[in-house]
């Protein structure tokens, strides 16, 4: 299977109301990198919303073998608020991206409405902060020479790699974030340029 190379996610944060009968619905949408961003993110709507105490949310995190989604349905019905909003964020292929809707009581509403107002809200708050596409970067790290470090740095330049950090003791440690379809290449030339000698690894994170 091919690594990825590109992913999706919400270009601002947003908020969003939808009234639905006498119901109103509030959307809000952040951009997260952890589950402590999503406690922290569902604090702060919490606090907006004082007089509720229930908050349905959902959100996806990563991708692949390391993707992780989360859901609660904040005291409606099962199924019928968290999976409806992860739904919303799975249609436009976005990950790291978590959304709360607050409901404000108004009327009873059968399940299937609710399935309906939740995945509209949280459609209408995604369409209110758009969508911008992030390049994915893999760390890798090598040990070289003094001698050999500028043939490295030369190599990583080719390679456009970014945040290169260079640790200066006995030898020389370099990391440094590149796109993934140039590892395998940038791996061959510096081997062959050095007969070997440097191993470029990655770093997971």
């Amino acid at each position: 299977m091919a690594e990825e190379q590109e992913f999706f996610t919400v270009a601002s944060s947003a908020r969003c109301k939808v009234q639905v009968g006498a119901c109103r619905f509030f959307g809000s949408v952040s951009e997260i990198h952890s589950e402590e961003d999503a406690e922290r993110f569902l604090g702060l709507v919490r606090a907006e919303h004082p007089d509720i105490k229930n908050h349905a949310w959902a959100f996806r995190l990563g991708s692949g073998s390391k993707g992780l989604a989360r859901v609660f349905d904040g005291g409606e019905p099962s199924q019928s608020a968290g999976p409806p909003i992860l739904r919303a964020i799975d249609h436009l292929q976005l990950t790291n991206t978590m959304i709360i809707v607050t409901r404000y009581f108004g009327e009873k509403q059968g399940v299937g409405g609710l399935i309906r107002a939740f995945h509209r809200t949280a459609a209408t708050v995604l369409e209110e902060a758009g969508r911008r596409q992030e390049l994915i970067y893999i760390t890798v790290q090598a040990l070289c020479s003094y001698e050999q470090l500028n043939l490295l740095l030369h190599e990583l330049d080719k390679a456009g790699a970014r945040n290169l950090l260079q640790n200066y003791q006995q030898a020389v440690e370099i990391t440094a974030e590149i796109r993934p379809h140039v590892f395998d290449d940038l791996l061959r030339r510096i081997s062959d340029g050095t007969k070997g000698s440097i191993l470029l690894k990655r770093i997971e994170e």
